[in-house]
């Protein structure tokens, strides 16, 4: 009850201010096996997810597993080496700006490949961190999810 008054009380359940989904316990088993729950990123809460890449003629290692930090930010970079496509410095005569991800694609041959991606900072709802080559320094807002 102490939380719902410090949101304002009922009556502002479903309101911009406030979406109470579900209780906390179980978004803490939603986001297991990390800490907190999915708007937690400073502990990986939302945005360490798995991935699955398929390409029979050129993964000989069907079923591996890997343990590089790629970020969403490196799809595209891996999808347009994988094609053997430049990155567009302009579509539709619209300039484009510098894609900030790194490709990944010396993973699918190699799983001891080095992580490409060595820095990356993060943040959900004040909730961030900065992850650089393997380390993490992490802050969380001191407050119910």
């Amino acid at each position: 009850m102490k939380a719902i008054k410090a949101y304002g009380g009922l009556e502002k359940w479903g309101g911009p201010d406030m979406a109470p989904h579900y209780a906390s316990a179980w978004a803490w088993t939603g986001n297991a096996p990390f800490k907190w729950g999915k708007q937690v990123a400073s502990h990986l809460g939302g945005i360490c997810n798995p991935m699955v890449v398929v390409w029979p003629k050129r993964m000989k290692d069907k079923g591996g597993l890997r343990s590089q930090f790629i970020h969403c930010t490196d799809v595209a970079p891996t999808i347009l080496e994988a094609a053997g496509l430049p990155e567009p410095k302009e579509v539709n005569g619209v300039p484009q700006i510098p894609m900030h991800g790194v490709s990944f694609l010396s993973t699918f041959d190699d799983a001891n490949a080095p992580s490409r991606h060595t820095q990356q900072y993060f943040e959900i709802l004040g909730n961030r961190a900065m992850y650089k080559d393997g380390w993490i320094a992490c802050w969380r807002l001191d407050r119910i999810p």
